[in-house]
């Protein structure tokens, strides 16, 4: 990790391209600003380890961040992977408490560090601000549900549910980059990378996706939102 020189300016510029700030206040970005520092990590590279205290937060400006909880075997289960202009820390850190999960970055990243108290001034101090990071919040609640209301379902299910989710990350050309191997992809849905493969043949033999390397293009979304939704069709075949 190393930071990188970065004038007050331009961190505003960089804050005002993530959805969650787009109608906080100048002076609100400005704070948070202040003690904003733009760092650089190689693949591979922690960026924050779980259980640590959670003083701050991180926007991905580039690259990619991978979530992962640490299981008692040693090994790792992924929990989430983030993109362009999504946040890591948020949560952990309102509540003023450790991290829940450790951030990795997955490949050579840009992240925009954001203290906690600067943060919280900004947030206190603009009830846009505030009303948009709730928004936010609830969100991420209701997904966190779904996934968990998820975790019995057929990995068919959940596969498309995912694919589904992947859209609002999607290219001008209409296709969506799973944003990670299919190996990384088995792990965080509990599944073997065979089985997730097998499933992921499925979506593509019914029609339903076209697949090229990482990158899915949805073909028929009607269909792939009954697979989600668990709504067999006539001939769907499920595992």
């Amino acid at each position: 990790m190393h930071a990188i020189s970065c004038a007050e300016s331009a961190v505003v510029l960089h804050l005002k391209r993530a959805p969650m700030f787009k109608r906080a206040s100048e002076a609100a970005l400005a704070r948070m600003a202040q003690g904003a520092v733009l760092l650089e990590f190689a693949k591979a590279e922690t960026i924050y380890e779980e259980d640590a205290p959670a003083e701050a937060c991180y926007l991905v400006l580039s690259g990619r961040v991978k979530l992962v909880h640490l299981l008692n075997d040693g090994h790792e289960r992924l929990v989430h992977v983030m993109g362009s202009l999504d946040h890591a820390g948020l949560t952990s850190m309102f509540r003023q408490t450790t991290y829940a999960c450790s951030a990795v970055a997955q490949e050579s990243c840009r992240l925009l560090r954001l203290q906690r108290r600067d943060f919280l001034e900004a947030v206190a101090s603009c009830p846009k601000l505030a009303q948009d990071l709730l928004g936010m919040l609830a969100i991420r609640i209701r997904m966190l549900t779904k996934k968990l209301g998820s975790q019995g379902s057929r990995i068919g299910a959940r596969l498309a549910a995912f694919i589904l989710h992947r859209t609002r990350f999607g290219d001008e050309d209409g296709s969506i980059d799973l944003g990670m191997s299919r190996e990384e992809l088995a792990n965080m849905m509990g599944t073997a990378r065979e089985t997730l493969s097998r499933n992921l043949s499925r979506l593509v033999a019914e029609g339903l996706v076209a697949v090229s390397g990482r990158k899915v293009t949805i073909l028929d979304r009607k269909g792939l939102e009954a697979w989600a939704g668990d709504e067999p069709e006539a001939g769907a075949s499920r595992s």
